[in-house]
């Protein structure tokens, strides 16, 4: 049966009614599917007994399984079952090639009283030969002689299912994808965390400090205000959290650190210097998740770009003693929707 895009639009989108001669077929479809359903049942005891060595236990299972797979290929050519213990010797002779000899084999195999593990690995597997044949011609039937409109029906409605979620998955991951490549600024904090200096650049959650950005603040300068507990007073360096978001362009400016009174313990100048390095490189220990951006010229202030989403770097400076105030400005910008 061939679907179209015809039928996938335009075929009816509730369940058909049935003729009763279609309801007969969709019964001996469930009888079928019930049938190689158990078959299979049975082939998986017969397998885990026999792993485990108990032959006499197997022969008996195997006794089921040979009317098992006599009644599948009864109930599949339309035919009355047969009850256990009843004649099969005619039954191979309903089918044909290597399934009439595999049949033959099996039958001829459970009639020796003394039938060996190697007989039973064969037997087995001889049944399970047939259990795929069996599969085969159930679905060969289900699209030939037992077919009816609520195959079709059932059938464009997996094609309609299939379809729907790979929209949704492929509207998902464009979706995704539009947000990794062209990110939109979000609210989110600008973190300071006070460090002991280059020999111990470790951070702790009870010497950081938080000021929140505003995503309505995007493309102005932000003034930011850090007021230091004396627990925060004396350190030799700092590890600068502006943001956590990939794709974001921003700088920095007017970095400077206060004591009480308003003198200035430390100042740093964002910007580039004459051998288009940041004025004071070597103050910068590391760099995370950030990238500086080229093309600047000597006397503008630095910008980077964040290239993950925990963007941080570290600067070192001779051990200050009673700071009081970290105050700077800030300025983001989607690095997609910065023009020079």
């Amino acid at each position: 049966m061939k679907i179209n895009a015809k039928d996938l639009l335009f075929y009816s989108w509730r369940a058909p009614q049935l003729a009763e001669e279609e309801i007969s077929k969709e019964n001996q479809k469930k009888t079928n599917q019930q049938m190689i359903f158990l078959l299979n049942s049975r082939l998986e005891t017969i397998e885990l007994v026999l792993a485990n060595d108990k032959l006499d236990d197997v022969k008996i299972l195997f006794q089921h399984l040979l009317y098992d797979l006599a009644n599948v290929t009864l109930t599949l050519m339309g035919k009355d079952k047969i009850a256990f213990g009843g004649s099969i010797s005619h039954l191979p002779n309903l089918l044909h090639g290597k399934e009439k000899d595999a049949f033959e084999t099996i039958i001829s195999n459970l009639q020796n009283p003394n039938l060996s593990t190697k007989d039973c690995e064969h037997t087995l597997d001889l049944s399970i030969q047939l259990y795929d044949y069996f599969v085969k011609t159930n679905k060969k039937q289900n699209k030939t002689v037992l077919y009816t409109e609520l195959f079709k029906y059932k059938t464009i409605r997996k094609w309609r299912i299939g379809i729907f979620i790979g929209l949704v998955v492929f509207c998902f991951s464009a979706y995704i994808s539009f947000q990794y490549k062209y990110p939109t600024f979000k609210s989110q904090n600008f973190t300071i965390h006070t460090i002991d200096g280059k020999e111990n650049p470790n951070i702790t959650a009870s010497r950081s400090l938080f000021f929140p950005i505003l995503s309505n603040q995007k493309g102005d300068w932000i003034e930011m205000e850090f007021s230091l507990p004396d627990t925060m007073s004396e350190f030799g360096g700092l590890r600068i959290d502006p943001l956590r978001q990939r794709g974001i362009r921003f700088s920095i400016r007017s970095f400077r650190i206060e004591d009480a009174k308003g003198r200035v313990l430390y100042k740093k100048d964002f910007v580039i210097g004459e051998n288009s390095l940041p004025v004071g490189y070597e103050e910068f220990l590391s760099f995370s998740d950030v990238k500086t951006v080229g093309n600047l010229k000597p006397g503008e202030t630095l910008e980077m770009i964040s290239t993950g989403v925990n963007p941080q770097f570290t600067l070192i400076f001779p051990k200050i003693k009673d700071a009081k105030k970290i105050s700077l400005q800030a300025k983001y910008i989607e690095a997609h929707k910065f023009k020079k």
